[in-house]
């Protein structure tokens, strides 16, 4: 036996690093007292009971050693916490085999329960069981720090509700949370297979918790539970619960892999520190978890503590509806809108808490292919919130803007996510609370919005420009000389718009190259998240040698380049201007199908403001959904082509006539050209420019009336034909003036042929992949 585990110390002392010896790895389990009867040797079954445990703690005693955890606070089989000679660790058998808690005192002295399955377990609960010693054990290393026991000694209350159990003490979130987290890593790194959570078929809710309370509160009374487990076997101690977020952390400050070492090991950096333990223990665990990332190598993304591991844990590991004990449920349909806001939630967010909402998006059938936008917005009344709150959409923590007057929001395209049977498309929002300084974190306020598409009509409650009487459907309407020339959509039309100011058109600017910085980084943040997620640790190590050479090639670039000396002189030309631009593009029906509407026009001043503009400060072109086909083609035509072997300097004839064959083979959908005689009228005398009666603009609001003619030639006397176009625009928008983005704005909805179609725009908008996700 004693050379089987000699092997084992070598086995795990493989890449670990150099333990501490302890004054022995040895154990001896005996029957417990009873009354004023010593203890005794165990006998018939109860002996083998003993010699389960004492293997099962000797093997984990060589294990917490190879990781340089401190020898535990331990009594030896001499009462003694000294060590003078050959003496042994000692826990003792409970004679009460219905109880099933095993215990570890202030005095170090270990009680482990006798359930009759310890000695054959049939299910992974059983299983649990048969590691409660090396529980208990971890309790004994965590009390080997003292000032880690003198807090956890003076049962402090614990945070929360007045009516918390009364049972509970304040720092059992980590005490018993981490004791249940290393039960099962070690059971999985012994057994050889990942034990998967307690909601997975256990009978007992014992290591059960849902996450809207937080982590570090104690336990709820029963009216307060409602635990998806139900059974007659109940345990309320939801510290016992947070065992699954130190589950993930040793996952992530290391790997998935049960034999690698960090994922226990890096608790030893919370228990070992100096200073002074409060409260919850919250700072004191910040620091560890900082100070563990940086000694273990962690990936960037897990270095910053807290604020990086708590939300990254809500996004990978509270992935279902189960881990909450309230989720909001929302359907939406294309277009709409949906806000909430903490006063109708319940109230703040409490700190270390998480909030959780589930949108379904009920996608039309039979509709234009062109993608939808769902865009999801947090805010918060109060800046100092804000900075806490982290926005998490299905399993990815949305990255944060470079610019704080920026809104921390996140956009989809309909195209890129996978629907479900029923076709629709699903998405699981959640809201995290942690603050950089995660002991400080406050309550937080919040608004959530959600927009499918994000444009839609409303009918406005009156004119602002008195040269407009009546009110104005939502939506749009042109109505021109023939089919080509008319275009409409109603309250659901798709259509978007943006206001550029001077100053707005200048941030923009001076945050895409900072936002595009930010999104390099982000990628690499991936790209080591992918690596980890492969448990190659050769290949986790290249990629970090490769974004080193890379950011420092990139830091080179940047400084010799001159761009952020370009830059800055555009930002001032475009600050100096005194014109403000209005962008929209409306997508509506005609008698042919869909069509396009592409309106623009330019206003005096520095703010948007209502009033008239003559024809030539404003222009509308219409292009049926054909000419997008058409480009599209042609966009996936080049895709096709060969042009490897021609030299385009010096081509030859035979050269230029394969090029040409590989062009007669390409079938381009038919254009009615004669669609394109009618144009809006350009300085042509004859031709009245027309005038465009603005009601109302605002950021969040577009609405006016328009009136102009268009002109074709006439084959027949070489004259111009001239014709009136009239029509309305009113739409709305739930962005604000913070919001104000001319690169959003062209990320939406576009494809190829479309007259804003820009392909990679949305890399430089927040969070953003200038890498491809």
């Amino acid at each position: 036996m004693r050379y089987l585990l000699a092997l084992v110390v070598l086995m795990y002392g493989v890449g670990n690093p150099a333990h501490a010896k302890w004054p022995t790895t040895i154990w001896t389990v005996l029957e417990e007292k009873e009354s004023w009867l010593g203890a005794k040797q165990p006998e018939g079954e109860r002996k083998l009971f003993a010699q389960k445990y004492e293997e099962s703690l000797q093997h984990a005693s060589l294990w917490f050693q190879s990781m340089s955890f401190k020898a535990p606070y331990q009594l030896n089989d001499k009462k003694r916490f000294d060590f003078k000679g050959d003496e042994r660790y000692l826990a003792y058998l409970k004679t009460d085999t219905t109880d099933l808690s095993s215990t570890h005192s202030s005095l170090g002295y270990m009680r482990l329960s006798t359930p009759p399955s310890f000695l054959n377990p049939e299910s992974s609960w059983d299983e649990l069981f048969t590691a409660a010693a090396v529980h208990e054990l971890f309790h004994g290393i965590q009390k080997a720090n003292p000032e880690y026991y003198k807090y956890s000694s003076i049962k402090p209350l614990p945070p929360g509700p007045k009516d918390c159990d009364d049972g509970e003490r304040g720092d059992e979130w980590l005490t018993e949370g981490s004791a249940a987290a290393v039960q099962v890593q070690y059971l999985e790194r012994t057994r050889g297979y990942i034990y998967g959570h307690a909601f997975n078929g256990s009978p007992r809710s014992t290591w059960v918790r849902t996450f809207d309370q937080p982590l570090d509160w104690g336990s709820l009374p029963p009216e307060h539970r409602n635990t998806p487990v139900k059974t007659q076997h109940v345990s309320w101690y939801c510290s016992y619960g947070t065992w699954y977020f130190w589950y993930a952390v040793g996952n992530m400050l290391g790997s998935k892999d049960p034999q690698d070492w960090r994922r226990t090991a890096y608790l030893r950096y919370i228990f070992d520190q100096k200073g002074s333990w409060e409260a919850t223990g919250l700072a004191m665990v910040d620091s560890g978890l900082k100070q563990a990332a940086q000694e273990l190598d962690a990936i960037n993304l897990y270095r910053g503590g807290l604020f990086s591991l708590y939300p990254q844990f809500v996004a990978q590991y509270l992935d279902v509806d189960r881990f909450y004990e309230k989720v909001e449920k929302a359907t939406m349909t294309t277009p709409s809108q949906y806000e909430t806001t903490s006063s109708l939630e319940g109230g703040a967010i409490d700190p270390m808490a998480t909030r959780a909402w589930r949108f379904r998006v009920e996608l039309p059938r039979n509709v234009t292919p062109m993608p939808y936008i769902v865009r999801f917005v947090l805010e918060s009344p109060d800046q100092g919130s804000l900075d806490g709150l982290h926005l998490i959409v299905d399993s990815k923590v949305i990255d944060r803007p470079v610019d704080p007057d920026v809104p921390y929001s996140h956009t989809r395209r309909t195209d890129r996510d996978a629907p479900n049977d029923q076709g629709d498309l699903e998405y699981f929002v959640r809201i995290a609370n942690v603050a950089q300084d995660a002991a400080a974190t406050q309550p937080a306020e919040f608004v959530l919005r959600v927009e499918v598409e994000g444009f839609y009509g409303e009918k406005t409650s009156g004119p602002s420009n008195e040269t407009i009487a009546g009110e104005l459907a939502p939506g749009f309407e042109i109505s021109g000389p023939d089919k080509y020339w008319t275009c409409s959509g109603g309250d659901d039309a798709r259509a978007s718009f943006t206001i550029v100011t001077p100053e707005g058109h200048a941030n923009q600017l001076e945050r895409a190259l900072a936002q595009g910085l930010k999104n390099i980084e982000n990628d690499l943040d991936r790209a080591e998240l992918e690596a980890q997620g492969k448990a190659l640790e050769a290949g986790l190590k290249l990629n970090q040698q490769e974004r080193k050479k890379f950011e420092s090639a990139m830091q080179s670039m940047l400084q010799t380049s001159g761009i952020s000396a370009n830059v800055e002189q555009a930002v001032g030309e475009i600050r100096r201007k005194n014109e403000t631009f209005i962008l929209a593009n409306l997508h509506g029906t005609n008698a042919e199908g869909a069509c396009n509407v592409l309106f623009s026009a330019t206003l005096p001043g520095r703010q948007p403001a209502a009033q008239q503009i003559a024809g030539n400060h404003f222009s509308m072109t219409i292009n049926p959904e054909s000419i997008n086909d058409v480009f599209t083609a042609v966009r996936d035509m080049a895709a096709t082509l060969d042009l490897s072997e021609f030299d385009l300097d010096n081509m030859t004839e035979e050269q230029a006539e394969r090029m040409a064959n590989q062009f007669r083979q390409i079938s381009l959908p038919e254009l009615d050209l004669p669609v394109f005689n009618w144009t809006m009228c350009s300085g042509d005398r004859n031709c009245d420019g027309g005038v465009l009666t603005l009601e109302h603009v605002k950021y969040d609001h577009l609405s006016g009336t328009f009136k102009f003619q268009v002109s074709r030639g006439n084959d027949k006397d070489e004259s111009n034909e001239y014709a009136n176009v009239t029509g309305f625009i009113n739409i709305t928008s739930s962005q604000t003036e913070s919001d104000n983005s001319l690169l959003d704005f062209m990320s939406r909805g576009q494809r190829a042929g479309e007259p804003l179609y820009m392909p990679g725009i949305e890399k430089l908008l927040q969070g953003g992949a200038m890498f491809g996700e």
